[in-house]
Formats: C-alpha cells, structure tokens, sequence
C-alpha cells in the first residue's frame, strides 16, 4: 500500500469514529457498514459509532434538535412492527412519548417506510419526535428526530425532509419462493402469495409459510392457514415444475391451485 492509500484509510477511520462539525450546508452522512445515507442539516455535529445501535447520531448547534439511526436486526415481518419494537425500547421511552398521528413516508431512493409522530420531553423541554422505520432484507433502519419548538435553523418541514432523505442503496431482489405469485384456487378465484407470507384475498387463504425440508416428503412444502370455523393449517405442496400446488391429506395429493403467468 502506498503512503496516499495509507492517509485515506486512516482519514476514513477517524472520519468514523470522531465527532464532525458539518458546514454551513447541509450534507450527506453514509455508513458503509450498514448501507444507508441521510442528509443532516448544516452546521449539526455527527458522530457515528462503532457499535451496532445507534449507528449514527447527530445534534443541532443549539443542541434542541438530534437525530439517531439505529439498525435492528430482528424478526419483525412489517415497518410498522419494527417502528413497534423500537418504541419499547429504553432509549425511546425516556423521552415520555405520547403518539398523535401513523402512516407511510417514501424516501428519495423510492423505500416506502412506516412513520410516527409523538409529543415528547428532550433534556426537559417539550419537542415534537418523529420515527421513520424502512427495511430491507430482514434489516429494518429506524430513524429518530426530535425538534424542540425554539429549535433554530431547521423546522417542522426540515425535518420531514431530512426523514425523507434516507436512502438505502439499490440492490438487487432476493430471489422469492416459488409459491410467491398468482395462483387460479379450486373454486375459480384468483389468489396472490406475496413474499411476507400473507395471501390476498385473505378471505381464502390467510398466509403461508415454507416447512424444513423433510426426507418424507418429496418437493417444496409450506403450511397454509385457513380463515373460518373449519379453517386451521393445512399441509400444502407444489409440483416439481411450480405450477401445481396440492394439498395432502393422509398421505393422497389433491390439487387445490394452479399457477397463472
């Protein structure tokens, strides 16, 4: 390694481990590690960590504002479940939130995330929180913004902004299971597996699930629910070329759906 390569890798590491002033613009704070961007107001101080939660905090001049990014890596199925998650946590409750509005935020980069507000308590003071929760891969990112009302320089509209401006890098899609997609059911209707499990309409077959792999049985199999009285799990499994799907019932297959293009 030459001496110029060697000056940018330890200029990169201080860059991520000590604390930054930004300039008076606003500018773009990456991690590497864990994939993401954001833009932060001008003139905020950064720091990013080393440690897997937070993985980025920043704070107002002033210090009536901060912003954290903080990854969770557990097995939530849904933003909103992930957004739930975060907000039983420690570091979220000192803040004595109080919940006043949910819905969906989509970022710059086109992730479509799940969003709160609250009114809470910062270092004694009353502010408004906002969380933005965005996945991907069984990653979920979840960002916390707090403003009080005598915050200078950035506002209401800065900070949804700056919510907005998270950006997860573009990747290509995992690959889905093979009884993702659209199915014509025993009866004539058209159902959708989608990847998360769940199955529209609902009203048919309420999710799915892939079994282990099992030397009794042969192919893919998944455990399907059932809504209603009679309904409960059933054994499903598809056909060697994924256009069949049967149910098996002591031991007979009995085809149940067939796959559309």
């Amino acid at each position: 390694m030459n001496m110029n390569r060697l000056f940018i890798a330890v200029l990169l590491l201080l860059l991520a481990v000590l604390p930054a002033r930004s300039r008076e613009n606003p500018f773009w704070a990456a991690d590497s590690g864990a994939n993401f961007r954001i833009l932060l107001p001008g003139g905020w101080t950064v720091r990013r960590h080393l440690s897997q939660e937070p993985v980025l905090r920043a704070r107002s001049r002033d210090g009536t504002a901060f912003l954290e990014v903080h990854v969770l890596r557990e097995p939530f199925s849904t933003a909103s479940e992930a957004a739930a998650g975060f907000e039983e946590r420690e570091a979220f409750l000192s803040l004595s939130p109080v919940e006043t509005w949910r819905g969906t935020i989509v970022s710059i980069s086109g992730e479509e995330g799940h969003l709160r507000r609250y009114r809470a308590m910062s270092d004694g003071r009353h502010a408004e929180a906002s969380v933005a929760c965005f996945g991907r891969g069984g990653t979920w990112f979840v960002v916390l913004a707090v403003a009080s009302p005598e915050t200078t320089g950035i506002g209401g509209a800065d900070l949804e902004g700056t919510l907005r401006s998270f950006t997860l890098p573009t990747a290509s899609p995992a690959p889905g299971d093979p009884i993702e997609g659209r199915w014509r059911w025993h009866n004539g209707s058209i159902v959708t597996f989608r990847r998360d499990g769940r199955v529209v309409p609902s009203s048919l077959v309420g999710s799915w699930r892939r079994t282990p792999p099992s030397l009794q049985r042969e192919g893919v199999s998944y455990l399907i629910t059932l809504p209603g009285p009679a309904g409960g799990e059933e054994e499903a499994v598809l056909s060697p070329d994924g256009r069949k799907l049967f149910r098996v019932s002591g031991g007979e297959r009995i085809q149940i759906a067939a796959r559309l293009e």
